[in-house]
């Protein structure tokens, strides 16, 4: 029995002696990845955005402490660069933003001034980077409903309008009514995000036959976001690049997915910093 155990002991003691030269054949540990977070906003003025049926002054003092306040909060997250729903490469913005650094630039309402520049300020940031990309991408939503009346599919638009109506009234209702940080969070939450993406879902199913007016509509929007996201892999370029994106509220589910999907970029939830 005895004689068993030394040779037991012997051959372990033989096998951790040859461990480290196990372990010093195993590839280095990958390089840091490029830390992407996606927060969805609401238009500020603009009627790109249908759902926002109240609207206010983001200019008033009240408002302007508000966004102030967000940004600070999101500054916890230390970006290395910010990026906005402004036509990708458009050089006014980073002219824009270059008087403003200087003090000879007065920030308009636009969530692009009141987030982005003020974002990017607060960090450090030399440069603003314009992502967006909308030509070549319709929103054709007339040739859909025009498509649903031919097929006797208005319920599906119905159906669509009733999913997201809720949500897109208890939005509207916080942003008039409640503070910007909290919009922010609210716009944020992944089921809400998720809720907004899903109307997409009942539009695909337009048409009939070779009509494929909803599909189009969809195919269109996923593409234009693809461009974005292609957009924001091109204006990164170090792996240890701390993005902040800002984009109407419509887009974050699918950008958020772009980036969860990627094994070089890692996805950050801004709801931590929102809190």
């Amino acid at each position: 029995m005895r004689m068993f155990l030394d040779m037991y002991v012997a051959r372990n003691l033989l096998l951790l002696a040859s461990l480290p030269v196990v372990l010093s054949a195993i590839p280095a540990v990958a390089s840091p990845k490029a830390q992407i977070m996606i927060v969805g906003v609401s238009h500020l003025v603009s009627a790109a955005d249908s759902n926002n049926s109240k609207k206010f002054d983001p200019l008033s003092p009240k408002r302007q402490a508000e966004i102030a306040d967000a940004m600070e909060h999101l500054a916890r997250f230390k970006p290395t660069k910010v990026m906005v729903e402004a036509p990708y490469g458009l050089a006014k913005f980073q002219e824009r933003y270059s008087a403003y650094l200087g003090g000879s630039y007065v920030l308009g309402p636009n969530e692009v001034y009141q987030y982005g520049f003020r974002l990017a300020k607060m960090a450090g940031a030399p440069s603003i980077y314009p992502i967006d990309m909308q030509q070549g991408f319709p929103f054709d939503f007339d040739a859909v409903k025009a498509s649903a009346r031919k097929n006797g599919q208005s319920a599906v638009l119905s159906a669509a309008d009733a999913a997201t109506r809720p949500l897109f009234a208890r939005e509207n209702d916080v942003a008039y009514s409640g503070t910007i940080l909290e919009t922010l969070r609210l716009l944020n939450l992944p089921q809400n995000l998720q809720t907004d993406a899903g109307w997409y879902a009942y539009i695909d199913g337009v048409g009939s036959g070779s009509d494929y007016a909803g599909a189009d509509l969809v195919s269109f929007w996923y593409a234009r976001n693809l461009h974005i996201f292609a957009n924001i892999r091109r204006s990164i370029d170090s792996p240890n690049d701390r993005v902040v994106v800002f984009m109407g509220a419509g887009h974050a589910h699918l950008l958020r997915s772009f980036v969860e999907l990627s094994p070089d970029l890692e996805f950050v939830d801004p709801e931590p910093y929102l809190q």
